[in-house]
This record gives C-alpha cells, sequence and structure tokens, in this order.
C-alpha cells in the first residue's frame, strides 16, 4: 500500500508500516522530514517516494539547485534501492527549464551502482 501524506509524518511511519504499509509518498523537507534517517531506520521495510523540494528549490531555484536537490535525496535514501526520487508535492508553478534540469539528473544519477 502506497500513502500520500503532506508534512512531517516520520513519527507515524513505524506504526503504518506496522498496519501495512509499503510505501511513502511526499517526504517534504521543507517540513522537516528526515529522508535519511527515515531510510536508515525503515529503509528495510519500506519504499519512499518524492523528496524533491517542490515548494523552494524545484520552483524557485536554479537548475543547478535542482539538480544538487535531486544528488542529496539520492544519497540519502537511495542506497540499496526502495527509493524513487521525485518531486514532494505538485509541480504546476514550476519552471519548464525545472522540470526539465529535475528530469535530467534523475535520468543520469538514479542508475546502480550509484554514482555522483
Amino acid at each position: 500500500m502506497v500513502l500520500h501524506s503532506c508534512g512531517k509524518v516520520d513519527g507515524f511511519l513505524p506504526d503504518l508500516v506496522d498496519a501495512g504499509l509499503t510505501c511513502i509518498q511526499s517526504l517534504e523537507a521543507t517540513a522537516g522530514v528526515d529522508l535519511s534517517g527515515l531510510k536508515e531506520s525503515l529503509g528495510d521495510c519500506l519504499c519512499f517516494m518524492g523528496g524533491l523540494d517542490s515548494s523552494g528549490t524545484l520552483t524557485f531555484g536554479t537548475t543547478q539547485e535542482v539538480k544538487d536537490d535531486v544528488i542529496k535525496c539520492l544519497k540519502a535514501a537511495g542506497h540499496g534501492g526502495g527509493y524513487f526520487v521525485g518531486p514532494s508535492h505538485d509541480i504546476i508553478n514550476m519552471p519548464w527549464k525545472n522540470v526539465l534540469a529535475m528530469r535530467k539528473a534523475i535520468e543520469k544519477y538514479r542508475r546502480y551502482p550509484l554514482q555522483f
């Protein structure tokens, strides 16, 4: 089961895993979600989707900052698999150049073994 949940949900995830959750989507860094901590504590029983800063970097950042955010998230949760890097929320107001930069960085850096 995949759950989308905005905000800082770190503390609820162990109970949700016990209830059958297999994947969490959103992982909003701006809400204080600790992606690397979640990967370390729950990465053997939970997949993660999202993590990229949609409300900041993806919407207002430079293309280099977008690329750096992709790499940061992959470093935090990509090791060992079980991580689908992507926006933590919608991309409705995201500049097209950042959409393209995000996609290019994901395509370049998502392959295993991870290399940055």
